[in-house]
């Protein structure tokens, strides 16, 4: 495993692929927005096909931009949407989902588990392609949750690995 600071490392280091965890984006957007060249480097591994797992602050982090008090704070812009925090939770507690696509993580027909805790929701993604059918918990838009792009798979689902057993 090879840790990268989001905060403070330039580069993207030579890695096989990469998982974006979730977190507290917030409390940082200054300086995850001044780091520009790890934020290029990511998009440039996306479209490139590296394999890249984000959840919650993950896919916040490859958003567009963060919206806080109509400030626009700019992220890696890989998913073409902005990103707005919210004074309530916008999903919180577990979650069931399905598979319902194809992607490049899990089969189609998989049952994924995990839990949401989030106060953002996203903007201005027309039509999200999600991979996933909410059967419990809110995801992206109420029912479904699970971008792909390429190689890249993001959602606001927090997996429980071991109840997951395809992870």
């Amino acid at each position: 495993l090879v840790f990268i600071d989001s905060l403070n490392d330039q580069k993207l280091p030579q890695i096989d692929g990469l998982y974006i965890g979730g977190g507290f984006p917030e409390l940082h957007l200054k300086e995850l927005q001044g780091n520009k060249g790890l934020t290029k480097d990511i998009a440039d591994a996306v479209e490139n096909r590296l394999p890249v797992y984000a959840e919650c602050a993950g896919l916040v982090y490859l958003s567009d931009g963060v919206v806080i008090n109509s400030t626009l704070h700019k992220m890696a812009g890989v998913i073409p949407c902005q990103v707005e925090f919210c004074q309530r939770p916008q999903g919180h507690g577990y979650v069931d989902a399905e598979v319902v696509r194809e992607n490049p993580f899990y089969p189609v027909g998989a049952v994924i588990r995990g839990h949401e805790f989030h106060y953002t929701k996203l903007t201005s993604l027309s039509h999200p392609e999600c991979v996933m059918r909410m059967r419990r918990g809110n995801g992206i838009n109420s029912s479904h949750d699970g971008i792909v792009y390429k190689n890249m798979f993001a959602s606001y689902t927090h997996i429980h690995a071991s109840g997951t057993t395809d992870w």
